[in-house]
């Protein structure tokens, strides 16, 4: 009896752990970009997940992985491919 007791107590336990995690709103801030010769670079301050992506004049499009920060700051930079120029850079909040 207690070994039952005791399944029916874990069982109502991980019934009340939620599936899925709901993301806190962003509180990025002081959020910036720019742009040199084949890099493109991109900052933020404050919490939240946050990308770049920067345009080259070659046509293509290159897009960084996600940085997340809490109560910091973060950068990331990135390079067009084969010699090209970056052309423009943008931050890329997290859905």
């Amino acid at each position: 009896m207690p070994q039952r007791l005791l399944a029916l107590i874990a069982g109502f336990a991980l019934a009340a752990v939620p599936t899925t995690a709901v993301a806190a709103p962003s509180q990025l801030r002081d959020c910036g970009t720019q742009v040199k010769q084949s890099v493109g670079t991109g900052w933020c301050q404050g919490s939240g997940t946050f990308t770049i992506k920067v345009a080259c004049d070659d046509g293509t499009t290159v897009t960084g992985s996600w940085i997340r920060i809490s109560s910091g700051y973060g950068i990331r930079m990135l390079s067009c491919s084969n010699e090209a120029l970056a052309t423009s850079a943008a931050i890329v909040e997290a859905p």
